[in-house]
């Protein structure tokens, strides 16, 4: 990649020297135990874009950094986003806006749809962005008593897929059971293969290798939870790099390992790097309106002529 570009989400305010100097690394994961590829150099280096690309995000407010966010979406071309820490005010899912909602317009580019569960008091808040031209919807069943958002896309085949943005500000086991009782009925409406959830999780005592408690820490049971929850939805955390100073806090969690080709770190528009996930899937596309528009055409001009044939006869 072109050096002059590496600082394209300036200012960078990754808090750690070691974020901001790191190379970025990938994993492939093409089976349960994937060796890691480092890329050297740039650390703004991610893989060449293939399929359905996830990117999360931290924003500490993302009002004040909408065009970090447009800069990192240009350069890093995301299909979707599942942003936490959002900082917005007034949608909530399923319902109408507030009087005092900040716009998705004054926010986020145009061509995404846009879905928000926002915390609506200071801090806080989830969204996932699908790109406009992915057939996609807010699946606001899913959606319980914590910060997190659920999105259905349709992958390759027509295939259902659901994403999930989640964020846990500090470690509590409301939060968890809510979690828990949202993954239940993600797990019922669709099939576990075809769950991503992501998003920022504030443990940084959890092992990616081996899903376990750095050191054999049990000061804090929350987390050993999140591995219990991980666990019992049959969820694999694919991601290994540091996402805040030397701590992993953004985690991406699947139930099928060789869904995903690929996830790296680059630094981000906060004090966290964003997570970039490549998945072995490609999307399924919306037909445009003029797609349709000659397809409608065509169809009435093929029954058109079917009449007047049998009206000659």
């Amino acid at each position: 990649m072109e050096s002059t570009r590496t600082d394209i989400f300036s200012p960078l305010k990754t808090s750690s020297s070691k974020i901001r100097d790191q190379s970025s690394h990938s994993r492939s994961c093409r089976n349960s135990k994937p060796s890691i590829t480092s890329v050297e150099g740039n650390p703004y280096s991610v893989p060449k874009k293939q399929n359905i690309r996830i990117m999360t995000v931290n924003c500490r407010s993302i009002k004040d950094k909408s065009q970090e966010l447009t800069l990192a979406i240009d350069y890093l071309k995301p299909d979707v986003i599942c942003g936490t820490e959002s900082w917005l005010k007034g949608i909530k899912p399923g319902k109408n806006p507030s009087h005092d909602a900040i716009k998705s317009s004054e926010v986020f580019p145009p061509n995404f749809n846009v879905y928000r569960n926002d915390r609506g008091t200071l801090g806080g808040g989830v969204f996932i962005l699908v790109e406009k031209s992915i057939v996609s919807e807010e699946r606001t069943d899913l959606i319980t008593n914590c910060e997190i958002e659920w999105v259905k896309m349709k992958t390759d085949k027509n295939k259902d897929m659901l994403i999930s943005s989640f964020y846990m500000p500090q470690r509590n086991k409301k939060d968890l059971d809510e979690l828990s009782i949202s993954l239940e009925k993600a797990s019922v409406s669709t099939s576990k293969k075809n769950i991503i959830l992501a998003g920022d999780f504030n443990c940084p005592d959890i092992e990616r290798n081996n899903m376990s408690i750095k050191n054999g820490n049990d000061r804090d049971i929350q987390q050993q939870l999140i591995i219990d929850i991980a666990n019992s939805s049959g969820l694999s955390q694919i991601h290994d790099q540091p996402t805040r100073g030397d701590n992993l806090l953004d985690l991406v969690f699947t139930a099928n390992p060789s869904f995903i080709k690929s996830s790296v770190s680059v630094p981000g528009i906060s004090d966290h790097a964003i997570v970039i996930t490549d998945l072995e899937t490609k999307p399924h596309y919306q037909k445009n309106s003029k797609q349709k528009n000659i397809y409608l055409l065509k169809s009435k001009l093929g029954k058109l002529e079917s009449v007047i044939k049998k009206s000659g006869k």
